[in-house]
């Protein structure tokens, strides 16, 4: 991961991640931190942009391909098609992957970053993830619901949708009067 400054134009920091070759970045900016959604069997990592140190490895969840980030409860969502951990309890498709939603949250307690697997929801094969941060809704497109390890061919296409119940990350400051 490289930070460039476009008006020296020149690299002012740059990020060694060992062990992965990321396939999405996204940052919580309340935090300064970056989840990278790493590929094929790499665990995701969490970056500090502060100081450029890796402040976790999350080994449980692996292969992603498209990651999203929800500002409004300040979490993560890596779309990992790929997943070859078997600790999620996730069916297995034809590819021997297990599909999850990584779901993943940085928090700063005491002013310190605490970063945190916050769990999986099992998905279909070769699904992606978008979030809509007003419903705190993850939308999943999958071409096979559930997942089958035979074949390919059964299950359902479509869309499958998961409401996130976090609160948000901003408590509102006022409740409109009816």
């Amino acid at each position: 991961v490289i930070a460039y400054d476009p008006v020296a134009n020149k690299i002012v920091n740059q990020v060694l991640t060992p062990n992965c070759v990321p396939h999405g970045i996204k940052i919580d900016p309340v935090s300064n931190v970056a989840l990278l959604g790493c590929g094929t069997n790499q665990g995701q990592v969490m970056v500090n942009l502060k100081d450029g140190t890796i402040l976790k490895t999350f080994s449980d969840i692996t292969g992603t391909d498209l990651m999203d980030y929800n500002p409004n409860t300040r979490r993560f969502y890596t779309g990992s098609a790929g997943n070859k951990s078997t600790t999620t309890g996730c069916l297995t498709d034809t590819t021997s992957s297990q599909p999850v939603i990584g779901i993943f949250e940085a928090p700063l307690v005491n002013g310190v970053v605490q970063p945190k697997l916050d769990g999986v929801a099992c998905m279909g094969r070769n699904g992606k993830v978008g979030v809509d941060p007003i419903e705190n809704t993850v939308y999943v497109p999958t071409r096979q619901y559930p997942v089958d390890p035979t074949t390919a061919t059964t299950g359902s296409a479509g869309v499958l949708v998961y409401r996130d119940l976090t609160p948000p990350a901003q408590p509102l400051l006022s409740a409109a009067m009816a």
